[in-house]
């Protein structure tokens, strides 16, 4: 397993009137009492953690986070843009995923102005090709002497695997900041290094009660599908289409099959199944066709259970206290597999369309899409 971490960047400028880490606390926990934070004192287990770093005589300050370590964008984003506006500074935001994708995301006045991701496609199986937006907002903060073409030169990749981290390092040394403490997350800061910090702990109380699932069920971060599906005659193809639990738990799923592949009869539906969390055994699904006006449907019912969710991943891992495994569990106890088995019947192509919708909230479903291509 490659490194996972985040961490947030923050300019203290070139004047005279450059702050130090002192202020930068004093300034992150007032924006986080007005939130409704409160700091405190000894910690205890799940409690937020937020480690400011000396400067050693450079521009930079590094924030870490235990919020942000779930690896949910969003989350950071949340903080980077908070310390962007308090500090009227530049902060740029890095998350390394798996050792493999890096992105960075450039805040100004509580603001994303700009963005670099290493590998936009990472999770669509695409290969790496690196995409930048706001090039002027990065300019601006480059170093004197430092273009555009140093810019380009930094983003990039020398080779297609060469991984994050070379990439995070031509940068760290492009803006001038500290290498290894860009390296650094919440999660992963050594105890010898931890003197080199200053530790604020804040009560998750806050965040505990604002992650009680009230409301209806739905379901959400739909995903394990391809945009084209290929598969011949004769042919059996699984497909695995995955959901999480996002909100109140459920009593009963309701799942759908339909498109034009199956109305032109490219295809027929095998067998089908749900699972819900890692360890429980599939619930067998018995799809039964409804003729719809002139359209196919694939319907089955079934009183399977669904656990109350989390919004994103982000609040999994926040509840755990930022930790990794324990976010990824309560993350991974939310998650719907709905395992659909095809057959190709006759060449040609059409769209195949799939549904799961909590059965006391319809219109929180999770809907799956991708065409179909029927071979020889």
């Amino acid at each position: 397993m490659g490194q996972f971490f985040t961490n947030i960047q923050v300019s203290r400028g070139k004047s005279s009137s450059a702050f130090e880490r002192t202020d930068l606390a004093k300034k992150i926990v007032t924006s986080l009492e007005a939130e409704g934070f409160r700091e405190v004192f000894p910690p205890a287990e799940g409690d937020r953690r937020i480690h400011i770093s000396d400067h050693s005589d450079g521009e930079w300050l590094t924030v870490l986070d235990s919020a942000t370590e779930g690896q949910d964008p969003a989350r950071l984003d949340q903080t980077a843009a908070m310390i962007s506006k308090t500090t009227e500074a530049a902060t740029i935001s890095i998350l390394v995923h798996d050792g493999d994708r890096l992105q960075m995301g450039l805040f100004r006045e509580g603001t994303k102005r700009a963005l670099f991701d290493s590998w936009p496609g990472y999770f669509d199986g695409e290969p790496p090709s690196p995409s930048a937006s706001g090039i002027a907002e990065w300019i601006e903060v480059l170093p004197a002497g430092k273009s555009q073409d140093d810019l380009q030169a930094a983003w990039t990749s020398e080779r297609l695997d060469e991984g994050a981290l070379p990439c995070l390092k031509r940068l760290a040394q492009l803006f001038g900041m500290d290498f290894a403490r860009c390296t650094l997350g919440a999660d992963s800061l050594p105890p010898a290094k931890r003197s080199e910090f200053t530790t604020l702990i804040f009560s998750a109380e806050r965040e505990k009660k604002e992650r009680v699932v009230l409301g209806l069920p739905a379901l959400g971060y739909a995903g394990g599908l391809e945009a084209t599906t290929k598969i011949s005659v004769n042919e059996s193809r699984s497909l695995t289409l995955i959901a999480h639990s996002v909100a109140a738990p459920a009593s009963g799923l309701r799942a759908m099959v339909w498109g034009s592949a199956l109305d032109a009869g490219l295809i027929r539906a095998a067998h089908a199944s749900l699972m819900i969390g890692e360890n429980s055994p599939p619930i067998e699904l018995s799809l039964e066709s409804q003729l719809t006006s002139n359209e196919i449907v694939l319907v089955a019912t079934t009183e399977i259970g669904v656990p109350p969710g989390h919004a994103s991943p982000g609040d999994a891992f926040a509840v755990s206290g930022g930790g990794v495994v324990n976010g990824m569990s309560r993350w991974l106890a939310t998650r719907i597999n709905f395992d659909l088995d095809l057959v190709g019947v006759k060449t040609g192509a059409g769209e195949l369309l799939a549904c799961l919708e909590p059965l006391a909230n319809p219109e929180g479903r999770a809907l799956w899409t991708t065409d179909m291509q029927v071979t020889p």
